[in-house]
Order: structure tokens, then C-alpha cells, then sequence
């Protein structure tokens, strides 16, 4: 009795233990399960976060290489559009020099025609203006038929486009809702399939499992039938209990596949409904981006015809064709364009194509894996069960035996006691299945609270996406109207501007025409009041320090531009007769002054007189010694050198009198080696003089027989007694010896004139005292005529005692010597002709 007793309970101690390991090597494997699946959906969302980091890296370097390529367009259209404007410019430019050349031209011709000559070529301008108004509205009509005609054309075409392009799409769209119908319709007679077929299966179990009671319990003797039914309820109940885990276990496995499709459906619909925003946004981005492209073209195209038309307006049958030709390449530019944009739209569209089919054909894989992976972990389950299921009927088989042999040695003995251990391992195994009942529901729970928990926070997360998604896109669009809104302010103020420019220019243009034709009205007037009061004496009879006063007061004041000329001309005089108050002019500082006139000189005539004054005011001091250096510390301090040759090359074809004064001057500054020096070390000046020399050589013009050579201009002061003129009278000449001196040109021979022999006038003066080299050209320079001299000639006589026999032999040579010197009064005479109608229009103002 005490054998078996302990019998019994080392075989119970050995039973609990051997329970205690397996439930624990199940609890292992089910975390270990756990943990396992934890660690692939822990992997999987590592995947999803680093592709997501992965993809906003690459959208911020798509975002940086798109703001280079916008910015290096914006720079390249800029540069474009500064050579057009500037191309333009010089048309403009040289079409207001051809202008304002044949109108001097005109000037000098209308000088000599009567009032019918000016009548008739008002009408003819009238009519030209009249004619190319209507032209001009006859060519602006037509370009409006041929816009109409070509807008009409675009719009029928993008009509057509675009219904074909959302016709296509309907159809790719209904095939994919049809596709997806399919499919759930697929899965769901699949799942239902599954479904019976287990239950078919489990009974059929279920009744083989009844069969082999029944034939268990009518082989079993009727003295252990009581025993017998206790083990059978033990049995049925153990069964029951195994197949309600297994059943509990098929369904938390069915739920969570059908729990994890529906998830898989959800990210499905949301992963397209992104791409499908995606697509959209970016199909628009396009949209919006050759808008814009095409806006700049049209703009540009436009602008570019307007001010074709406007310089071309009253031109003959070639300038229309060449108009029609610019329109025709025009449009074969756009067409060639267009059909380039298709063919980038037919390879993106292919692109696209194949990268959509690349994406399905991995998705398909990528769900062939995961199909694949639950189809093994079913497989590892069925094989387990089998397994369990062997071992236990094993178990069932060898408690069997156990049982038989146990019974017959202690059936009577045992049976009391066995029924009070029935009762205690009864109260026992309820207290553990409440326990495991408990656990398993709170972990059931919790499994389950945790899944919901998972779930949230992704359709949180894909939630907070499209949310953002959508304000990015709220925003980008409120962003564009703020740039569509900037870009036409920006373009009304272009266009504002370009209007007051052209009104100012119009404006400008016109006050220049009527100042000109006012001013050589006046000067034609006076002229006539200078021929016909020629024989009067010269007012200005104030001494020379009085006059410098006045002038130094009118170029500070400078109130207007008649008082600065005549303050200039009064300088001019009183720098050619006086040293001292030469230099007392040069201490005064007014060198830096007269440079900024002469650097704002325009192609007016009051500007061009204003212009040589100042020049020969320069020369004068260039002459002197005392006054040179300074005028060249000036000079240099101003930027004058750059100022003298930009003159230099602006007048040399429409002015020779400021081309020469100007060459004049930086020719007597290349007197010293060291001024040499300066003038070749400045930037850009030995090529503009170079190719004002070459300019003019090309336009020489023959030599003629007998014609005297040219001569060179004084290079020291003479104060009034000298023979020498004071500038060039070639243009030619002046240029290349300048340039000969600088060292810009090969070593040539320089053509000097020999100068005539004026022992005659020597002769004269010594016998009579009286200088009439220094009477001529004083006469010449501050314009007096020769009424003056003779008034002069006979005050030194009536000084001399009255000889008249000698004044006379002295005007005759002064006559002879005139003669001789023409070339060198030409720009005195000039300037002496300028004074006087000067002095008769301040008198009629």
C-alpha cells in the first residue's frame, strides 16, 4: 500500500513536472512567435521610415538642382533680353544719328529756300506722317485677323487634347475600380472556401473521434464501467478543451489575416489616393510651368513685332516682305517647338509607363512573399498539431496500459482514496483553468488593445500625412497667385515705365527740334542784322580784367546756356591777349566746371558752340607755360582725357571744328614724354584714337592739285602777335599726328609748311611802329571786322604825327598777308560769327 503510494506520487510529481516543461516550452515558442513577428513589422516600419527619409533627401536635392536650373535660366534669359535691348538700342541709336544728320543737312539747305520751299516740305511731311499712320492701322488689323484666326486654332486644339487625354483616363481608371472589384470578389469566395472546408474537416474528426469511443467503451467489462466513464469523461472533456484551443487558436489566426488585409486594403487606398494627389500636383506643376513659359514667349514675340512694325513704319515693298518673313519664322519656330514638346511628352509618358509597370510587378512579388511567408507559417502550425496530436494518442495508449495493470492490483483498495484525490485535483484543476481563463482574457486583451493601439496611430500618421499634404498644397497654390500677382504688378510697372521713357524721349526730341529751329531762326535773323550793320564799331569796349570779372560771375551763376557761351568767348579773348589774367583765370578753379559742361554736351547747337568755347578756352592755356601744368593736374584729376577722346570720337564725322580743338588739346598735352606716358597707360584711349584714324582715312578724299599742305597749330602762347593758327583745320592731319605722336602709328614724315616771307609786313611794322600781324589776329580772334582795324590802322597814325602814306602801304600789306593767313582765322571767323548772333539774340530777348 505505502509501495504504491509513493509510486503514485513520484509518478504524479514526474507528471507535474513534465507538464510544467511542455506548457513552458509553448509559452517559449508562442513569444518567441510573438517576438518574431514583432521584430518583422518593427523591421518593416524601419523600411517604410528610412525610404520616407530617403525620399525627402532626394526631394531636397530634386528642390536644390531645381532652383540652380531656374536660377541659371533667369540669368541666361536675362543676358538674352539685355543683347535684344541692346541691339535695339544701336538701331535706335544709328537711326537718331542718320535723323539727326539729314536733318543738319536739311537746316543748312533751308537757309537758302523760300517760304514755297518750306510750305511744301511741311505738306510732305504731314502726308508721310498721314500715310504711315494709315499703313500702320491697315498692318495692325491684319496681325489681329492672323491672332484671332491663331488663338482660335490653339483653343479648338487643346479642346480636342484634353478630351482625349480625360477620356483615356477614364477608361485606365474604370479598368482599375473593375480590377479591384474583381479581386475582392476573388478573396472573398477564397476566405468563404477556407472556411467550410475546415469546418468539413473538423467533422469529419469529430465523428471518428465518436467511433472510436463507442468501440472503446462497449469492449471495456461492465465491472470498470464506472472507472471507464469516468475516463471517458475525462477524455471527452480533455478533447473538448484541445480542440476549443485549437479552434481559439484558428480564430485569433484567421482574424488577425483578415485584420492584416483590411489594413493592407486600407495603406492600399491611401498609398493611391497619395499617388493619385501626387500626380495631379505634379501634372499641374507642368501645367502651370509651360503657362508660364509660353506667356514669356508670347510676351516677348509681341514686344518684339511692336517695335519691328514701329521702326519699319513708312518703309517700301522689301521692309514689308522682311516683316512677313520675321512672322513666318516666327511661327515655324513655334511650331518646331511644339512638336519638340511632344516628343518630350510621348518619352515621359513612356518613362512613366514602364516605371508603373516596374512598381506592380514588385508589388505583386512583394505580396507573392508575404503570401508565401503566412502559407509556411500555417504549414509550421498543421505540422505541430499533427505532431501533438500523435504524442498524445501515444500518451492516450500508455496511460491505457498503466491504467489496466493499476486497476487490477488496486481496484478495491485505491478506490476511496482515489475518489477523495478525484475530488482535490478536481478543485484544483478549476482553480488553474479560472486562473488561465483569466490570464488568457486579459491577454487577449491586452493583444488586442494593442493592435487597436497600432492601428490608430498609423491612420494617425497617414492621416497627419494627407493633412499636411493638402495645406502644402493649399499653401503652393495661395504662394502662386502671390507670384502671378508680383509678376503682373512687375510687368505693368515694366510697361510704365517703358511708356515714360518713350514719352520723355518724344518729349526730349521734340524741345530739342523746336529749340534748333528757334535758335537758327535767330541766328538767320541776326546774320542779316550783322550784314547790314557791319560798318558799325564793336560795343564791347570794357577793359579785359572787367570782362574776366563779369564772365568768372556768369559761368558761377549759369543761369543760362546763351550767358555761359558769351562768358566762354569773353575768356577766350582775354586768355589769348593777357597772361596775367590768364593765370589769375586758372587760380580761380573753374577748370573742374567747364569739364563737367563739356562732359554733358548733347548734339544741339547751342551745346556744339558751348562745346569749341571751352575747347579753345583749354588750348589757350595748354599754350601758356604757367597755366599748362596746372590745367593738366586738372585734367587728370577729372578724367578729362577720357572726356577729350570720347569727343574726339563722337564728333569726328559730324563736327570737325570740336574734333579738331579737341585734337588740338590733347596734343599739345602729349608735348612732355611724361604726359605720353599717362595718355598711352589710359585705359581704352590709344584704341579709340586708332580707330578714329581709321575711320577717317577710309573716308579721305582725293588730293587735289595745288592745294596747299596742311600746317601744324601753334604750340606756345603768342598773345595776339603770332601767324600761327591755334588748332587743326584737317581732321585728318590732326588725327595722325597725333597719333605719331603718342607712338601709336609707324615713324613718317611729318609735312610741315614752310612759311611765307613776311619781310614786307616786317619792313612795314618797323618803319610805322605798328604790329599788324598782332592787328589781324587780334582782330580775328575776338571778332572784330575791318571797320575795326581801320579805326585802329588810323588812331596809330593820328598817335604818329598823320602819316597816311604809310598807314596806307600798311593796310595793302595787311591785306596780302590776310590772304595767306585764311586757314588760321577759319575757326576765329567762326567764332567771331557766333558772338555776333549772340549778341543779337540777347538784344531781342
Amino acid at each position: 500500500m505505502k509501495q504504491c503510494r509513493t509510486h503514485y506520487v513520484d509518478l504524479k510529481r514526474n507528471t507535474v513536472l513534465i507538464q510544467n516543461l511542455w506548457r513552458g516550452k509553448q509559452a517559449m515558442r508562442r513569444h518567441k512567435h510573438e517576438f518574431c513577428t514583432m521584430k518583422s513589422k518593427t523591421i518593416v516600419i524601419q523600411k517604410y521610415f528610412r525610404g520616407y527619409l530617403l525620399m525627402k533627401k532626394q526631394r531636397q536635392a530634386y528642390l536644390t538642382l531645381r532652383a540652380s536650373v531656374v536660377k541659371i535660366q533667369e540669368w541666361y534669359r536675362n543676358v538674352k533680353c539685355m543683347r535684344d535691348t541692346r541691339k535695339q538700342y544701336l538701331a535706335l541709336r544709328q537711326a537718331a544719328l542718320c535723323l539727326q544728320s539729314r536733318y543738319r543737312a536739311r537746316l543748312s539747305m533751308r537757309y537758302e529756300q523760300n517760304r514755297y520751299t518750306e510750305l511744301r516740305n511741311k505738306t510732305i511731311v504731314i502726308q508721310q506722317h498721314v500715310r504711315a499712320h494709315l499703313a500702320t492701322k491697315r498692318y495692325r488689323n491684319q496681325f489681329n485677323r492672323l491672332k484671332s484666326a491663331t488663338i482660335l486654332i490653339q483653343r479648338s486644339f487643346r479642346l480636342r487634347r484634353n478630351k482625349r487625354a480625360a477620356v483615356r483616363i477614364q477608361q485606365f481608371y474604370r479598368g482599375y475600380k473593375l480590377m479591384l472589384k474583381q479581386k475582392e470578389e476573388y478573396l472573398t469566395l477564397k476566405r468563404a472556401t477556407l472556411t467550410i472546408q475546415t469546418l468539413f474537416r473538423a467533422t469529419l474528426a469529430m465523428k471518428q473521434q465518436r467511433d472510436e469511443f463507442v468501440h472503446l467503451k462497449q469492449a471495456c467489462v461492465a465491472v470498470q464501467q464506472r472507472w471507464r466513464a469516468t475516463l471517458a469523461m475525462r477524455k471527452q472533456k480533455a478533447h473538448y478543451l484541445t480542440m476549443k484551443q485549437k479552434t481559439i487558436l484558428i480564430q485569433q489566426w484567421y482574424r488577425n489575416i483578415k485584420l492584416t488585409r483590411l489594413e493592407a486594403k486600407r495603406l492600399q487606398e491611401v498609398k493611391q489616393a497619395t499617388l493619385t494627389i501626387q500626380r495631379q500636383f505634379r501634372a499641374q506643376l507642368a501645367m502651370k510651368k509651360q503657362r508660364a513659359q509660353y506667356l514669356t514667349l508670347r510676351h516677348a514675340t509681341v514686344t518684339i513685332q511692336t517695335r519691328y512694325r514701329a521702326t519699319v513704319i513708312g518703309r517700301q515693298q522689301h521692309d514689308e516682305y522682311a516683316a512677313l518673313r520675321q512672322a513666318v519664322v516666327d511661327v515655324q519656330r513655334r511650331f518646331r517647338a511644339t512638336r519638340q514638346m511632344k516628343v518630350e511628352h510621348s518619352a515621359y509618358t513612356k518613362l512613366r509607363e514602364a516605371t508603373l509597370a516596374i512598381q506592380g510587378y514588385y508589388r505583386q512579388y512583394t505580396l507573392m512573399k508575404t503570401q508565401r511567408q503566412v502559407y509556411l507559417n500555417l504549414k509550421h502550425a498543421v505540422r505541430v498539431i499533427e505532431e501533438r496530436y500523435i504524442a498524445n494518442k501515444l500518451m492516450r495508449t500508455e496511460r491505457e496500459v498503466f491504467v489496466s495493470m493499476k486497476q487490477a492490483v488496486c481496484v478495491i483498495e485505491t478506490r476511496y482514496k482515489a475518489t477523495l484525490a478525484m475530488q482535490v485535483e478536481r478543485e484544483r484543476f478549476l482553480a488553474m483553468k479560472s486562473s488561465v481563463c483569466k490570464i488568457q482574457q486579459w491577454y487577449l486583451t491586452r493583444r488586442q488593445a494593442c493592435e487597436e493601439r497600432q492601428a490608430f496611430v498609423k491612420l494617425r500618421h497617414y492621416t497627419v500625412m494627407i493633412q499636411r499634404r493638402f495645406r502644402f498644397k493649399l499653401n503652393m497654390r495661395k504662394y502662386e497667385r502671390v507670384i502671378e500677382l508680383m509678376k503682373l504688378k512687375k510687368e505693368e510697372e515694366k510697361r510704365e515705365q517703358y511708356r515714360n521713357e518713350c514719352a520723355t524721349k518724344i518729349q526730349s526730341l521734340w524741345k530739342m527740334y523746336r529749340v534748333r529751329q528757334k535758335f537758327a531762326a535767330i541766328l538767320a535773323k541776326k546774320r542779316e542784322e550783322k550784314k547790314s550793320s557791319r560798318q558799325q564799331p564793336f560795343e564791347n569796349t570794357a577793359p579785359l580784367y572787367v570782362r574776366l570779372e563779369e564772365a568768372i560771375e556768369g559761368l558761377n551763376v549759369g543761369t543760362d546756356l546763351y550767358c555761359v557761351i558769351k562768358c566762354l568767348y569773353n575768356i577766350d579773348t582775354i586768355t589769348t591777349l593777357s597772361p596775367k589774367l590768364c593765370v589769375e583765370f586758372t587760380n580761380k578753379g573753374l577748370i573742374p566746371l567747364l569739364y563737367q559742361y563739356l562732359q554733358r554736351v548733347n548734339r544741339s547747337e547751342p551745346n556744339k558752340i558751348l562745346a569749341v568755347g571751352i575747347l579753345r578756352v583749354f588750348v589757350n592755356l595748354a599754350r601758356f607755360d604757367l597755366t599748362a601744368p596746372i590745367l593738366w593736374r586738372v585734367t587728370l584729376m577729372v578724367d578729362g582725357l577720357n572726356t577729350i577722346v570720347d569727343l574726339i570720337k563722337i564728333w569726328y564725322n559730324n563736327n570737325e571744328e570740336i574734333m579738331c580743338a579737341a585734337t588740338t588739346l590733347l596734343w599739345l598735352f602729349g608735348m612732355k614724354p611724361d604726359n605720353i606716358q599717362v595718355i598711352n597707360s589710359t585705359e581704352n584711349l590709344s584704341k579709340k584714337l586708332l580707330y578714329v584714324f581709321t575711320q577717317l582715312d577710309k573716308k579721305k578724299p582725293p588730293s587735289r592739285k595745288g592745294a596747299p599742305p596742311p600746317s601744324l597749330p601753334g604750340t606756345k602762347a603768342d598773345w595776339g602777335l603770332g601767324y600761327r593758327r591755334k588748332v587743326f583745320d584737317n581732321p585728318l592731319y590732326a588725327v595722325s599726328t597725333l597719333c605719331q605722336k603718342l607712338g601709336l602709328l609707324g615713324v613718317k614724315q611729318e609735312r610741315m609748311v614752310d612759311i611765307s616771307n613776311i619781310s614786307r609786313i616786317s619792313n612795314a611794322s618797323s618803319t610805322t611802329g605798328i604790329d599788324v600781324s598782332r592787328i589781324s589776329h587780334a582782330s580775328s580772334t575776338t571778332g572784330r571786322d575791318d571797320s575795326r582795324i581801320s579805326c585802329i590802322s588810323s588812331t596809330s597814325a593820328r598817335g604818329r604825327g598823320g602819316d597816311t602814306s604809310r598807314i596806307s602801304t600798311i593796310s595793302t600789306a595787311s591785306a596780302r598777308e590776310r590772304e595767306d593767313t585764311s586757314r588760321i582765322s577759319t575757326a576765329s571767323s567762326s567764332s567771331s560769327r557766333l558772338r555776333s548772333a549772340m549778341r543779337s539774340t540777347k538784344k531781342s530777348m
